[in-house]
């Protein structure tokens, strides 16, 4: 006898005993990753919860754990990360960034790294190349590598430090590409620049005129409109042209070339202007932009009205100056441009909200945030159906929390399209059905003389009854708008309707069937391939059975003993997930598009033509010139006459 009971408690003990090593084995990794999660080893907390799963997959405790790690993990290799790339050590915070990754895919933190880096990198290699170049003279070509680096990163400083480097050296060169071994061209490129000292007191304007025309060998005429007036300037170490230009200027004259060595000087005012500036046409084809949007932008910056829009072609004609032409060219390139796109998945469910609330999900009306990721070998059904009753469970990743509810049986999916919307464009979505609906008018007209009235006023009513066709279903308008950090704005209107039960009309005759509509409208601002979920749009629906039993429920009075009825009332919600990718973002123009000079106030581009070529070598020093006031100086150029080079030595 004791022998038997020592066996059976054997073949009892041994399963218990069993049960707890294999308890033992489980817990131990649970909670080793407790104890490295407390101590900051979050990869190595990670690797041993997934031991912790690979024992009992189904276990809620060891998974929830492995969740929470990766997530940490994750945040702790893009700080690494960021510090790495503050050291300058990029490929060290590239490779942080993709170990990242491998925890949580969706890090903004680690993608927008990778992004920052690689787009340092580029930017890396083009200063490298503009620099060789600028090394070999090809200041043109540097200036496009440049440019392409600032294109990929509008801030980087070093590339606006060489922007700046090549714009003066573009600007300054004044010498041809090869050695010019002609005295008299020589000379002429020298005089340009060389720095003169002029000195005028109390001279008479005209005679300022002549110092310059004598000084620089060329003819200066002046206009007939050109009045007597006397300056007193000082100009030292300034170019013979920068001294002119400044003359000009502050007198508010301006010059026109005439001839390749004469200029005549003309008051500076809207009717002078429309006498000598000669005026060009020019059309502009546009790709992107809207011409008849576009034409009003050229008329407010060049303050033009001779833009005509060909609405057909998409251009615009212009006949202005060559000054605003040219204006209008970089106005235009810098706003025709290529408008952005955004791809976004769109999924809308009706879901049964009490068999979504027993699993313990809040489907409230707010926004979700992908800020959670778990591993792609474990099932999302099998994760939530070890969750236990009473347990309380918070996630954040809408993607799990849209699974759970597609696997629930009470779920039907409406619609799941995928739409491409140009920035700032509408599009719109229906799926459902065009329902007639009867429409009646009654209208009451005077009773004729001799017939009775159908109303006590004496008039009789008429009923006109029409038929119109209602969209039921889903209707939806998606707004996109593109930031250019990578963000986007989503202007969504959401509509479901559906005809409900038919009630008894005005007159109590014919039903009439009701419409049930639940109507959504809000801006939503996602990041780029960022999930969003908007829930809350309940509806109630109450539906009636009966069961009875043939021939003994129609007995009278008996029959109710015979039948049972059924009142279901189910509350249902709508959910919609929305998810935008960037496909192609707003093509930025070369900086010195997107700024440039454009003169003053009163006039476009440069303030002053430069002083024509002369028609001989200048003498080789500029000495100072003091212009005597009487009658021994040199006459002034009376209006509509000229000065000419004087006697040379």
């Amino acid at each position: 006898m004791t022998t038997s009971l020592t066996g059976a408690f054997r073949r009892l003990a041994l399963p218990v005993i069993l049960a707890s090593l294999v308890a033992g084995c489980l817990y131990w990794p649970i909670e080793r990753g407790e104890e490295l999660g407390q101590e900051g080893r979050w990869e190595e907390a990670v690797r041993a919860f997934q031991e912790a799963v690979r024992n009992d997959p189904r276990n809620t405790e060891a998974r929830l754990g492995l969740a929470r790690a990766m997530m940490e993990a994750a945040d702790q290799l893009v700080k690494q990360g960021q510090e790495l790339e503050r050291a300058d050590r990029l490929s060290d915070a590239a490779a942080v960034y993709r170990r990242a990754l491998s925890y949580n895919g969706e890090h903004q933190g680690a993608l927008t790294g990778l992004d920052r880096l690689a787009r340092a990198a580029a930017v890396k290699e083009k200063l490298g190349r503009a620099r060789e170049r600028m090394a070999q003279g090809e200041w043109r070509a540097a200036q496009a590598e440049v440019h392409a680096a600032l294109r990929l990163d509008p801030e980087n400083g070093p590339a606006k430090a060489l922007r700046q480097e090549i714009a003066i050296k573009l600007a300054t060169e004044v010498a041809p590409s090869r050695v010019d071994t002609d005295p008299e061209r020589l000379a002429q490129q020298l005089f340009a620049t060389k720095p003169v000292t002029l000195r005028f007191r109390d001279t008479d304007i005209k005679e300022v005129l002549e110092v310059f025309a004598r000084t620089a060998g060329v003819n200066i005429f002046t206009d007939e409109a050109l009045q007597p007036k006397r300056i007193t300037t000082f100009f030292q170490n300034l170019s013979l042209r920068e001294a002119f230009n400044l003359i000009l200027t502050s007198n508010r004259l301006f010059a026109k070339k005439v001839a390749e060595n004469t200029v005549i000087v003309v008051p500076d005012n809207p009717g002078k202007r429309q006498q000598y500036d000669e005026l060009m046409v020019q059309t502009f084809y546009l790709t992107d932009a809207d011409a008849k949007v576009v034409v009003n932008l050229v008329r407010t910056i060049l303050n033009t009205r001779q833009v005509f829009v060909n609405e057909k072609l998409n251009a615009l004609v212009i006949r202005e100056t060559p000054e605003k032409i040219e204006l209008a060219r970089k106005v235009l390139e810098a706003n025709d441009r290529g408008v952005a796109e955004v791809e976004i998945d769109l999924e809308v469910l009706e879901i049964d909200r009490q068999s979504v609330q027993n699993l313990g999900i809040d489907l409230a009306p707010r926004s979700y945030s992908v800020t959670l990721g778990f591993p792609t070998d474990i099932p999302v059904s099998d994760f939530f159906n070890t969750i236990q009753t009473g347990s309380v469970v918070n996630i954040t990743n809408p993607s799990l929390i849209l699974n759970l509810v597609k696997n629930d049986g009470f779920t039907n999916i409406i619609a799941n399209p995928t739409v491409r919307i140009l920035d700032r464009q509408k599009a719109r979505l229906l799926v459902g059905e065009r329902r007639p609906f009867q429409i009646s008018q009654f209208t009451s007209v005077p009773a004729v003389a001799g017939t009775s009235s159908t109303t006590p006023t004496g008039a009789v009513t008429t009923t006109q009854t029409n038929v119109e066709y209602r969209d039921l279903g889903l209707k939806m308008t998606l707004t996109p708008t593109v930031h250019l950090n990578g963000e986007v704005t989503v202007e969504l209107n959401f509509e479901i309707s559906a005809a409900g039960a038919p009630i008894a009309g005005i007159s109590g005759g014919e039903l009439l069937p009701p419409v049930n509509t639940r109507n959504l409208d809000t801006f939503i601002k996602v990041k780029n391939g960022e999930t969003r979920l908007l829930g809350g749009l309940f509806q109630d629906v109450e539906a009636a059975s009966n069961s009875k039993i043939p021939f003994l429920a129609d007995i009278p009075w008996l029959g109710r003993l015979f039948t049972s009825g059924n009142q279901e009332r189910r509350r249902t919600d709508v959910l919609i997930s929305l998810t935008p990718r960037i496909v192609k973002v707003l093509e930025r123009p070369d900086p010195e598009i997107e700024s440039f000079a454009s003169g003053t106030a009163d006039s476009f581009g440069p303030a002053a033509p430069a002083i024509p070529t002369p028609v001989a070598p200048p003498r080789p020093v500029a000495p100072t010139v003091q212009p005597p006031a009487g009658p021994g100086g040199p006459g002034p150029a009376a209006p509509g006459g000229a000065t000419g080079p004087g006697p040379r030595p």
